[in-house]
């Protein structure tokens, strides 16, 4: 009997733990607080017309911005793939169409922003070329097509060239190298079977160029502004075989210009404005043969000019307002010319049939004075669709069939006067597509054929509310401090304890919607130092004690209230808070703090009258000093180190010699070593190390053997060594690891076998476990796992079959355990967790029930729970996610931002420090009668120490723990 009963008990027990585990996987996860419930948007952009489609990017939860078409109906509205993925943007932009093929910039997280192709469907939509290789972007610019070829601008490492592709990798070549300084941001024309454009070449300013597609005939045309200066050409358009412009020669101002291709061609039109004001010309148009524009010369003020081509025939066409009608928009329709244009009627709706006495207001859609401000034309199906508002609708589509009375509002999408912010006009063959806000829904896809009924949201892409955005979390007191939109205020300052009433607005330093935009929030001397906004453009320090009174301007570093002083990269070391500011004198400077207004000053004018930061300095901190990359003007950007002082501030080596600058980047501390990646000039982007002494500070190894770049990424430490993702031609890239020699520096293992790159990113260390994610071009991007030898690397589920795998990010450690967002091709993007073991990887929860996903990501421990950012169709918001933790050791809670486990141990404890990730930490253990037992520095990794006591014979200890200037103390039983 008493047998039986325990059989049943058993039963009962099991029975009941079944139940635990299954509330405690999708059940778990709670909703803090929805901060923000104004309705979501897709935020549709970039649409262009292939046929009766329309491409564009949109936004959705879990896919970030990608790639979609519609045909103008809610089935026929898809994602076509996702070409970033995860909830990154692919940022599609400089759409083209090529051979009835769309062609697009696009970044797919791995090969930077390329040249991309697509027909549409999924499998159609593929990279090009990888014009600058590895991670690096070419950022296509300003496409053209030009008998059967595609030209565009690329930015390689030589700057900024011309390339021209036929839609292959093979055919996809530089034709010029134009080295620019300023970068392509001119379009180019197409005239005569050349390209005309502006381009800077870094000797003659910005002038005029021409290329008839070979690297030979591509060469600068004039130089309109001699020597040094630019003229900066804009407004080209080709008529009659010339090319009309807008250029200034530094002596008559900006006037307008005709090229017919050769050098003596080249010549100022008309010195419209005379002398050395400029008319300016804008909005270029042909009209029954003529040249119809906007300029300025200056005794009427900005009119509608009209020329033949000749100087005689360049003359002011009708003045509609004196002192200035300022004609915009220009466009041909129904054989007349409609513009925007302001008169004693106000800005409204005129029309020209080419003569003065033809030229007249069309519409006066805001009858009397009052301003309609029509804008946008765009001709589609034999109609003039444009933007303009009224008293009673505000600013709404509007149509024309070319005739006053048949000139009405289309539909007020926004109903009453607040405007539906319509943009992106698009025309099909029969069909405008453009995006709006109805009030509802927020800026989605909508289309129109012209009549009311007929205008609509095409699909509400982006469901639900808006997410709070909450970003730059900072652990204080026991909460955690953000920043947040509620809808209402802007991005402001906000806390949470983990609790609905506990989660809200800390202070509205700004009223109204414009927000401070809180950023780089760290804590010092028990305050929050931040960047935040006092208005507009004022951004300086500020600093808050988690109250509203509490929060305020710390010090008005740069008094020029235009601008500010725009503190960033807030550290703390050695009770001194770093960061970079301008004051408005000295440009971007060293500055240091011991919190008070009086102690915040310049440590050092490390770089002169630097206004801005091409690449943004990160200090790391060894041995109470901190390293960072600058550029003094003289060695280019190169590595220095401070000790809080101007005189210990100071360059450590010029690795490449001269100005060159060996452009440092992912700065990482191993030990008491800096790892680092530079380029010398002579061996190409490799790994570097330095001990803070130009001797110290040397290549670590050449990986490829050559000038060419291994690229180090990723770059991790653990165990005392460090891993990371490198470059080399026998295996692309692979896992990496290194002692600081060249000996102990070597290959890992070919994940991917072969010149295919298996990828390694991520790198999470836990313990003796090193995580990271890779594809070995069987199973997609997956969970791998990795001892430090090549046996030991290995893949540790295949949480997803197939490509493009589970994609896992989001790495974050509870218990010494993994956590991390993965999809498994069925619940979405969502919560997995593992213990290192591939019975042990399973889903942790399931917050947005189906196959969408609720992307959670920006993890963080707050109250022995897991603080986390999702999205469950109200928009990406804070949830609390309570792990299952029965065989969990107890944790010993050191203070709010500390956490010590398992304790007692058998030998090896874990510690958990929030916002200490890749902090040096200085350890010190003692007997409890105060006798030092060791003395260690280990680097924080994944905000955690894993320290191995095993050795130590039992009994109580005190540990000691002191990082990013806070030291912690707990008292440890070793068994």
């Amino acid at each position: 009997m008493k047998t039986h009963q325990h059989y049943h008990k058993t039963i009962l027990l099991t029975w009941m733990v079944c139940i635990i585990y299954s509330s405690w996987t999708f059940a778990q996860v709670k909703l803090v607080k929805d901060i923000n419930t104004t309705p979501a948007a897709s935020n549709p952009s970039g649409l262009l017309a292939i046929g009766n489609q329309v491409f564009f990017t949109a936004y959705q939860s879990g896919y970030g911005k990608e790639l979609w078409v519609s045909d103008g109906t809610e089935a026929g509205t898809r994602m076509i793939k996702d070409i970033r993925p995860g909830s990154d943007h692919s940022s599609i932009s400089k759409t083209v169409v090529f051979q009835g093929l769309l062609y697009f910039s696009a970044n797919d997280g791995v090969h930077g922003q390329e040249l991309w192709v697509s027909d549409g469907t999924e499998a159609g939509t593929r990279m090009i070329k990888d014009i600058r290789p590895g991670n690096g972007s070419s950022s296509m610019t300003y496409p053209i097509v030009l008998n059967d070829r595609l030209y565009f601008y690329a930015n390689t490492s030589n700057g900024t060239e011309l390339w021209s592709s036929d839609g292959t990798e093979a055919g996809t070549q530089k034709i010029a190298g134009i080295r620019s300084s300023w970068g392509a941001n001119n379009p180019l024309v197409v005239v005569n079977n050349r390209l005309y454009f502006a381009e800077d070449d870094g000797v003659h300013g910005k002038e005029l160029w021409v290329s008839d597609g070979t690297e030979a005939g591509t060469k600068m045309l004039k130089d309109i502004n001699p020597g040094t200066g630019s003229s900066y050409v804009g407004a080209l358009v080709a008529w009659n075989g010339r090319i009309f412009f807008r250029a200034d020669d530094g002596t008559n101002g900006s006037e307008l210009w005709v090229s017919d291709g050769t050098l003596a061609g080249t010549q100022m039109l008309k010195d419209i404005n005379t002398g050395s004001r400029s008319a300016y010309p804008t909005s270029l148009v042909v009209y029954q043969n003529k040249l119809f524009f906007a300029a300025n010369n200056f005794d009427d003020g900005t009119q509608l000019w009209m020329s033949d081509g000749t100087e005689a025939g360049t003359q002011m066409f009708k003045k509609l307002k004196d002192y200035g009608s300022y004609p915009t928009g220009l466009t041909l329709f129904n054989n007349h010319l409609f513009f925007s244009a302001n008169s004693t009627q106000g800005t409204e709706l005129w029309v020209s049939d080419g003569t003065v006495a033809g030229t007249q207001v069309f519409k006066d859609i805001e009858a009397g004075a009052g301003d309609s401000n029509p804008q946008q034309f765009k001709v589609c199906n034999n109609q003039l669709y444009f933007i303009a508002q009224d008293a009673t609708n505000g600013k709404e589509l509007w149509v024309s069939d070319g005739t006053a009375t048949g000139t009405h509002l289309v539909k007020d999408i926004y109903a009453g006067t607040t405007n539906s912010d319509i943009a992106e006009f698009t025309a099909t063959d029969n069909q405008l597509f453009f995006t709006a806000n109805d009030g509802t829904h927020n800026k989605e896809l909508w289309v129109s054929d012209g009549t009311e009924i007929g205008t609509k949201m095409v699909l509400d892409i982006q469901t639900g509310s808006n997410g709070s955005q909450a970003r730059n979390f900072v652990q204080f007191n026991n909460k955690y401090y953000f920043s947040a939109n509620d809808g209402v205020h802007g991005h402001e300052l906000w806390v949470s304890d983990g609790t609905e009433a506990g989660t809200h607005l800390v202070k509205d330093m700004i009223v109204g919607a414009l927000g401070s935009a809180p950023q780089e929030l760290v804590v010092f001397n028990n305050k929050i130092y931040f960047q935040g906004r006092s208005s507009q453009y004022n951004v300086e320090l500020w600093v808050s004690d988690g109250t509203e009174a509490g929060t305020h301007l710390f010090k008005e570093i740069n008094p020029d209230t235009g601008r500010g002083s725009y503190p960033f990269n807030l550290k703390v070391v050695n009770n001194q808070l770093f960061f970079w500011a301008h004051d408005g004198t000295n440009g971007y400077v060293l500055w240091v703090s011991d919190g008070t207004e009086a102690g915040t000053r310049i440590l050092k004018n490390v770089v002169p009258e630097q206004n801005y930061f091409v690449e943004i300095p990160v200090f790391v901190e060894v041995k109470g000093k901190v390293f960072f990359s600058a550029n003094d003007g003289l060695n280019g950007s190169e590595l220095w180190v401070s000790d809080g002082t101007e005189a210990g501030t100071q360059l450590v080596k010029d690795i490449y010699r001269g100005g060159g600058g060996s452009n440092i980047e992912s700065l990482t501390v191993v030990g008491e070593q800096v790892f680092f990646m530079a380029d010398d000039g002579l061996n190409g982007a490799e790994l570097w190390v330095s001990d803070g002494t130009e001797a110290g500070t040397k290549l670590v190894k050449d990986i490829t053997g050559s000038n060419k770049s291994s690229y180090p990424y990723f770059l991790t430490a653990h165990q005392g060594k460090l891993y990371f993702s490198a470059f080399d031609e026998s295996h692309g890239y692979e896992l990496w690891v290194s002692d600081g020699t060249e000996a102990g520096t070597h290959l890992v293992k070919d994940i991917n076998p072969g010149t295919e790159s298996g990828a390694p990113g991520a790198l999470y260390a836990i313990g003796d476990k090193l995580y990271f994610k890779a594809n070995d071009g069987t199973h997609g991007t997956e969970l791998w796992i990795t001892d430090g030898t090549e046996a030991g690397t290995q893949l540790l589920k295949d949480i997803r079959e197939g490509d493009p795998g589970s994609l896992p990010t989001e790495f974050f450690v509870y218990y010494n355990q993994l956590y991390f967002q993965a999809d498994d091709g069925t619940h979405g993007k969502e919560l997995w967790v593992t213990d290192g073991t591939s019975a042990g990887t399973t889903q942790a929860s399931d917050v947005f029930e189906g196959s969408r996903g609720s992307v959670p990501e920006n993890l963080l421990l707050l109250n022995n729970q897991i603080l986390l950012l999702a999205d469950k169709g109200l928009g990406e918001e804070l949830y609390l996610f309570q792990p299952f933790t029965l065989t969990t050791p107890s944790p010993q809670i050191i203070r709010d931002n500390a956490v010590v486990y398992p304790n007692p141990s058998q030998g090896l404890f874990y510690v958990q420090l929030t916002n200490k990730s890749q902090e040096n930490a200085q350890i010190a253990l003692y007997t409890i009668q105060g006798k030092l037992v060791q003395r260690f520095t280990q680097t924080v990794q994944g905000e955690q120490l894993t320290l191995d006591f095993s050795g130590l014979p039992a009994g109580k200890y005190l540990l000691k723990i002191k990082a990013g200037g806070e030291e912690f103390t707990q008292r440890i039983v070793k068994q």
